[in-house]
């Protein structure tokens, strides 16, 4: 029975005999004592009961003793606060010590220390424990200054302190973190000999621990005669306060071993600790264990236990845990917010505010704290501007946390000018507000004003930490001032930071950004730890200098030092592999990405379809976008510029299409693949009607990069003069690859007026820019003025400009080979240019003759240059055909014009050798062409005679598309007066003969033979794809089956914990009914104290139970 029912049983009337007058006074003393002790005990709950005493007592006439005045007061106390304790007190005609403390005791409750103190000093004769009272009271204000000056005037006045006073001291030491006060205390300990006390000792080792003397601490604590739950939970705690979060889980299972009961503050470190290193498996045994003990619904531990599983990333326990609470405080929806914010639920975090706000729970700063950075988190300004005005009417807006919070949100949602004054309001700062401050400039770009606010907090006296100098170096690399980042670097090193892990991979990150990759390469080496941030900045740093080479290579010693990669790593390997075409190494990284489970990662999945599209394999790119769980506009634009890339026009103007009824909003790079795939297909209409839309629908401003695809569209569709009139009329100054552009349109079209005034324009831009005399001198070629050509060749070698050099590399068999034109220093280049030299005489017996355009380049010296970089890169390919197994891809990519041609090799490379290059601008393959990557229904582009030079009839003038089998699968006619003269010069410069079956069956050359080899070259080609696919296939069945193992073993532990759990409560449930059966109607009397002991003499009472 409850102490409220036994409280209502008492007042019911009907109680049989009539007792004497005597026995009546002694009966109504003892009942309404009795009545009084019982409401106290039940607390707030039993005041209506209580009044309902206090007035049957008035009503009766009974006049109290001081004893029942007594518990009356101290009902008062505990139920209704000092307010009633206050009128019973000033109406009793005699006070006792007793009456005194209970009235300190109510006010010291209230936190109303200052009354406390008025009625301590109005006290006839005041104990110890009257002073014990008021220096808890101070105590729980957090006031330990006071309480440490109370306690010296407690001496002066001959007042001897007990193991409570020492107690309360030693907490108060713990609060102010003096280690040299809390040493004095235990030398007032030792000399009053109350140092081996239980209550004294394990408030000693709980001071030691909060001083970070943890060392002092576990040295009292074994040294200790007896020890109690409270002594093993302050140890507990000061070794998890110290960051021993092992020794901590360590003396808890010792604990368990000694057989001593588990107390809440015990409970709640070793779960910190949990938290603290992440250890979910243990968590979730000491959660069962918190069950079985039945601590998991208290307040404290529950929240522990929602706080652990949230930082472990497991929502699922911890929403299961915050739900099975029966009451929900502000400090468990706290722990439940955090955790929700930690992984990116900001919404959901924002729901539970709601939910807190409006179910009464109430809020704090934790709650305010944790609501500002989940509307950072999803961007919500408005909601959080919502909050901010809660704040202010509650009063919590002047907390420096919560105004820290307050700067990240309108930092991270671009409002500086709410940032500004919200800093500048600020009375208090600390660094915390400074970073936040400097943070939200660099993140908004304004990197001269995160400099400026460094400079000011050096002046305010406030020191930088790593935080700062991250961002301030980040804002260095964005302005690529080499200058300004070697200062701050300078700084970072005087203030003892420069080899911090987070610093030195910032410094990595400016330095390649400003271009300076060697000192960049230094300070990694010099760092030489296992630190991933400092690889991330390394590898990111060469791969945007445009050394992906180097990045891969330093992507395979990291992984030999056993460091493993995480989402950026990957994307950034990926992203080389893309630049470099070695699509091996990418599907490799790919398998490594399943096995680690990070494939929905949203700038995985978006660097994936990108690298597939780079590399030619559209399908697969395609597929990848199909699966990706979350699309936003960077991989809508992947596979926008992958179709454009490859001349898939149409294909890249579909995706835009959806992309647009997805309801993604594109920016400038969708735009600028749109307006190349309008180009790429001739869609004059539609690429107008695209920029207009760009201005019109997405209030998008055209830059330089639109303006110079309108200007390619134009050309080719309306000719040079259209182009050069749009030129004019941009609202922007025209640069150089603007002005080529428009140069390349005139070799097309042959005006040389036009091409005069676009290379003009260049040279006044970029006069060392050789590539402007060579396209100009190929204009003067396909127009018939020699002389022209002449003298611009002269100029050129006059103002000794040279072409730059072709570079190329290829992938065989897993490995890099590098090339330029002209290139000798590979080991095996006397066979590349036997092999060239083969190569050629087998073009010129299939009648190859270079064409009017191609004679012009040739210099005075005799040499090529054109003809040299396309067939010396041929030749240099060639050699390796010895390396190659029969139909095996061969990827080339080359950096002068950024092209993939892919190179299918068989055993005669004189005969089988297919070059498939894109027959538009960019890079790709033909749009009629499948993806060379596992694709058996792939045709082949046939190579014909030149204008001219027919091998019979008409089909000098006709592209024809055969499949492996010989079979026509339709002709692109072209009418000569019609046919593009780029488009013939690049076919004559691309083609190499590859023998096989025309439309009408009769053979070319040497015929059937050769062609019978393609076919076994295809087949091969068929089956090898065909073993790569069904070894992918089982690779990637082999990592789903150990994923569907691990999550049944998991589900099977589940389930075993579960029965295990049910067992136990079966058990608990038999012994509770035994023993309450053993002891029916044995009760034993409540006894109480004359004074409050604090929380101490409550523990002491748990132990011995």
């Amino acid at each position: 029975m409850t102490a409220t029912g036994q409280v209502t049983r008492s007042l019911s009337p009907g109680c049989p005999g009539r007792p004497t007058s005597a026995q009546a006074g002694f009966l109504a003393t003892a009942t309404f004592s009795h009545l009084y002790q019982l409401c106290a005990s039940a607390g707030r709950s039993a005041l209506a009961t209580g009044q309902a005493a206090h007035a049957r007592m008035l009503v009766s006439g009974f006049v109290p003793t001081t004893f029942v005045s007594n518990c009356l007061l101290q009902m008062y106390a505990r139920c209704g606060g000092a307010a009633h304790t206050r009128v019973v007190f000033d109406a009793m005609p005699h006070r006792d010590t007793v009456s005194w403390n209970t009235m300190v005791t109510a006010y010291a409750h209230v936190c109303d220390t200052g009354t406390a103190a008025s009625l301590l000093c109005a006290m006839p004769e005041p104990d110890v424990v009257s002073w014990n009272v008021l220096l808890s009271g101070y105590c729980q204000r957090g006031m330990f200054r006071d309480s440490v000056g109370l306690s010296m005037e407690m001496a002066s006045r001959g007042v001897a302190p007990d193991r409570t006073t020492l107690a309360v001291l030693f907490k108060a030491c713990g609060g102010l973190d003096d280690l040299a006060l809390g040493v004095q205390i235990h030398a007032l300990a030792v000399k009053t000999g109350l140092e081996m006390d239980v209550r004294t000792g394990s408030a000693l080792v709980d001071m030691y621990g909060k001083c970070r003397s943890l060392e002092d601490a576990l040295h009292f604590f074994h040294g200790m005669g007896e020890r109690n739950s409270v002594s093993w939970g302050a140890a507990i705690a000061g070794c998890v306060q110290n960051e021993q979060y092992k020794w901590g889980l360590e003396l808890f299972v010792q604990m368990q071993r000694l057989g001593l009961g588990v107390s809440q503050p015990a409970y709640a470190s070793v779960f910190r600790s949990c938290a603290a290193i992440t250890c979910l498996s243990t968590a979730r045994q000491l959660h069962a264990h918190a069950i079985k003990n039945k601590f998991s619904s208290d307040r404290v531990v529950g929240t522990a236990i929602v706080d652990v599983y949230a930082k472990a990333d497991s929502l699922v326990d911890a929403r299961r845990a915050f739900f099975g609470l029966p009451n929900h405080t502000v400090e468990t929806c706290n722990a439940m917010m955090v955790g929700l914010v930690r992984t990116g639920l900001g919404a959901e975090a924002m729901q539970l505010f709601q939910f807190m706000t409006r179910s009464g729970i109430g809020f704090d700063v934790v709650s305010l704290s944790g609501v500002f950075s989940a509307c950072a988190e999803v961007k919500a300004y408005f909601q959080g501007l919502q909050v901010h005005c809660l704040a202010i009417k509650s009063g919590f807006d002047v907390d420096v946390c919560v105004r820290n919070a307050i700067l990240d949100l309108y930092g991270k949602c671009k409002a500086l000018v709410e940032a500004y004054l919200v800093f500048h309001e600020m009375e208090q700062r600390d660094s915390v507000s400074w970073n936040t401050i400097i943070a939200a400039l660099e993140q908004n770009e304004c990197y001269e004003d995160t400099i400026v606010h460094l400079n000011e907090m050096l002046r305010s006296g406030m020191e930088p930490d790593d935080f700062t100098y991250g961002s301030v170096l980040k804002a260095c690399a964005g302005l690529q001032s080499l200058e300004y980042g070697s200062v701050v670097h300078g700084k970072a090193i005087k203030s003892g930071l420069g080899l911090d892990a987070f610093v030195s991979s910032t410094v990595v990150d400016m330095y390649c950004k400003c271009g300076m990759i060697t000192e960049a390469q230094k300070l990694h080496d010099r760092i030489g730890g296992q630190e991933l941030v400092s690889w991330n900045s390394i590898i990111s740093g060469f791969s945007l200098n445009k050394q992906s080479e180097e990045a891969q290579k330093f992507f395979s010693e990291m992984l030999d030092m056993g460091v493993k990669p995480d989402h950026f790593t990957y994307a950034t390997v990926l992203d080389t592999c893309a630049n470099l075409a070695t699509i091996e190494l990418g599907k490799q990284i790919h398998g490594q990405i399943i096995k680690q489970e990070m494939l929905g990662d949203e700038y995985i999945s978006s660097t994936l379809v990108d690298m597939y599209a780079k590399c030619g394999n559209m399908p697969d790119s395609l597929r990848m976008f199909e699966k990706a769980q979350k699309l936003d506009f960077v991989s809508w634009n992947a596979m926008i510029c992958g179709y454009a890339l490859h001349g898939q026009g149409f294909e890249a103007l579909e995706m835009f299409e959806r992309m647009q009824k997805a309801n993604v909003v594109p920016n400038h790079a969708t735009f600028v693949a749109v307006l190349r795939a309008c180009s790429h297909v001739g869609l004059l209409d539609d690429g107008c009607w695209y920029f207009h839309l760009m201005t019109s629908r997405y209030k998008l401003e055209p830059q330089l990069e639109h303006f110079a695809c309108m200007v390619d569209i134009l050309g080719r569709s309306k000719g040079p003069q259209e182009a050069l009139k749009f030129i004019r009329s941009m609202p922007l100054e025209a640069d150089a690859v603007i002005w080529k552009t428009l140069l390349s349109i005139c070799k097309i079209r042959q005006d040389v007026e036009v091409a005069e005034t676009a290379a003009s324009n260049v040279l006044r831009l970029d006069p060392d820019d050789s590539s402007v005399y060579i396209l100009l001198s190929n204009v003067y070629a396909e127009s018939g003025k020699w002389v022209d050509v002449s003298r611009t060749r002269r100029l050129m070698r006059q103002g000794r400009l040279k072409k730059e050099p072709g570079c190329s590399w290829i992938e065989v068999q897993s490995e890099m080979h590098g090339f330029l034109v002209g290139d000798k220093v590979h080991p095996r280049s006397r066979e590349v240019y036997e092999m060239l030299n083969n190569l050629i005489g087998e073009m010129k017996l299939s009648g190859y003759e270079p064409a009017s355009a191609l004679f012009a380049k040739v210099d005075e010296e005799g040499s090529t240059s054109e003809q040299d970089d396309l067939v010396g890169v041929v030749g240099d390919l060639s050699v390796l055909c010895e390396d190659i197994t029969p139909a095996e891809i061969v990827i080339l990519h080359r950096t002068l014009r950024q092209k993939l041609e892919i190179f299918y090799m068989g055993m005669s490379c004189r005969a089988s050798l297919l070059i498939v290059q894109q027959l538009g601008r960019q890079a790709g393959l033909h749009p009629a062409m499948s993806a060379p990557n596992g694709d058996s229904n792939m045709q082949q582009l046939v190579p014909i005679a030149p204008p001219g030079k027919a091998s019979g009839g008409d089909s000098g003038k006709e592209l024809v598309v055969v499949d492996p089998a010989g079979k026509s699968s339709g002709g692109v006619k072209l009418r000569e007066d019609e046919e593009d003269l780029e488009m013939k010069l690049r076919r004559i410069m691309e083609n190499v003969p590859v023998r096989v079956s025309n439309t009408s069956g009769s053979s070319a050359g040497s015929g059937s033979g050769d062609f019978h080899q393609y076919r076994q070259m295809r087949r091969r080609e068929q089956d090898r794809l065909a073993r790569m696919d069904a070894d992918y296939q089982k690779r990637k069945e082999t990592a789903e089956f150990e994923l569907r193992r691990e999550e049944r073993l998991k589900a099977a532990e589940e389930r075993t914990a579960k029965k295990h759990l049910k067992r136990q409560k079966k058990k608990q449930h038999k012994k509770e009914k035994r023993a309450k059966t053993s002891n029916n109607g044995a009760e034993e009397p409540n006894r109480v104290e004359s004074s409050d002991d604090d929380e101490g003499s409550n523990d002491d009472d748990k132990s011995k139970q």
